[in-house]
């Protein structure tokens, strides 16, 4: 019984759903991210996986669709605003890493131009000590 339960939660790729459902692989992921077919993103928003009772339990629903009961509706509910909330926190992720990212690189950038600056300074300041020391030693 362990073994048939760990069966049924092994994940499939879309592909492999595709086959068993003989619907397209990119229609099944649209299911998972609406939330009417369970599934989960891996490989760091890569590919999406669902297992093959879910899918078997997701087919079976709608060759037999009827009226929905408050129950059924309820955990569609719950399912979708589950996987929007999941889709959303891996774009706010995203956008955490690019933010960093744009600020490491702006930092870099300020220091490239604070280095370039006080370079010029220096050497603006030197040619003026030399013009003065060249001056006073004609001078005298």
């Amino acid at each position: 019984m362990e073994n048939k339960n760990q069966e049924s939660e092994k994940m499939i790729t879309l592909k492999e759903a595709a086959k068993i459902s003989g619907y397209a692989p990119d229609y099944v992921g649209q299911l998972i991210r609406k939330g009417k077919l369970p599934g989960k993103q891996v490989y760091h928003s890569v590919a999406w996986m669902t297992t093959e009772a879910a899918l078997r339990e997701y087919l079976l629903k709608e060759k037999t669709k009827g009226p929905a009961t408050l129950a059924a509706k309820a955990a569609d509910s719950v399912r979708t605003l589950k996987t929007q909330f999941q889709f959303q926190l891996q774009a706010a992720r995203l956008f955490k890493s690019v933010l960093y990212v744009a600020m490491f690189i702006s930092i870099c950038f300020s220091l490239l131009l604070f280095y370039i600056f006080s370079v010029s300074l220096e050497k603006h300041f030197d040619k003026r000590a030399l013009e003065r020391a060249e001056g006073r030693a004609t001078v005298q």
